[in-house]
């Protein structure tokens, strides 16, 4: 007979299911993610309710079963998210979605668990522009998952490429030289800046406040490398978009 267990986890997605239950997402810490049932958590005082609100950090108790993992207990480790602040809400969707398509079911993945606990808080706190730590954390969740973007070398030519870059091929995760951009038809072009920036941060030097265009510019080109990578079309994105003082963050894959 199966056991229950106890673990640490993010909520990453949930959906309604009947008519009072939930199927919920989850990236636990050591049993990666986790698709459950979350039984009668739609009805009023449900005792498990706070525990899957969406982002939440939760201490959970899972019983697997036939089909679905059943959720037994959720309890609640942090503040409630700001969810009126629709920029970091929308930036931390993004991250949660990015996390649920990099990560498999059942599978370990404790630096991605870190990773995205790390970002969350950081979001959370007024003083970090949000869209500065999305674009970090994504960096870091593509080296962790095997799709570390190439920002110094063309992948045609091998060449380097010089801070003057404007190409980005997602389908390569690579910086493109403009003479071969020619021989590239998916190539995406970026705003000036965008490639040294995605440089800086990925050798540690945060962006800065100020640098909103270029930092929504390097959110759209890795969620785009990331959305061909992992076959997966990001929605998130849609809301952020709509948010980001008119800056493109659609996705091309």
């Amino acid at each position: 007979m199966a056991r229950s267990y106890l673990d640490e986890a993010i909520v990453l997605h949930r959906r309604p299911h009947g008519e009072a239950d939930r199927v919920v997402t989850l990236l636990t810490k050591e049993h990666g993610k986790q698709t459950v049932i979350a039984r009668g958590v739609r009805k009023p005082q449900a005792r498990n309710a706070a525990g899957l609100d969406l982002f939440a950090h939760s201490n959970v108790e899972l019983m697997p079963g036939r089909g679905f993992t059943v959720l037994i207990r959720a309890q609640n480790l942090d503040e409630v998210w700001p969810t009126a602040d629709l920029e970091r809400t929308a930036c931390l969707s993004v991250l949660c979605e990015a996390v649920g398509a990099a990560t498999s079911e059942g599978l370990e993945a404790p630096e991605v668990f870190d990773l995205a606990l790390t970002a969350k808080e950081q979001m959370r706190d007024p003083a970090n522009p949000p869209e500065a730590t999305l674009l970090a954390a994504l960096l870091q969740l593509g080296e962790v998952v095997g799709y570390k973007p190439e920002l110094d070398d063309c992948y045609l030519c091998n060449h380097p490429v010089n801070d003057n870059a404007q190409w980005f091929v997602p389908s390569q995760g690579s910086v493109i030289h403009g003479q071969c951009r020619t021989l590239e038809t998916r190539a995406m072009r970026c705003v000036p800046g965008a490639i040294p920036l995605l440089r800086s941060v990925a050798s540690g030097v945060p962006a800065k406040p100020g640098d909103e265009t270029v930092t929504y510019d390097g959110i759209r080109l890795l969620t785009s490398h990331l959305a061909y990578q992992l076959d997966h079309r990001f929605h998130s994105v849609v809301l952020l978009s709509e948010l980001a003082k008119d800056q493109p963050v659609a996705v091309s894959i």
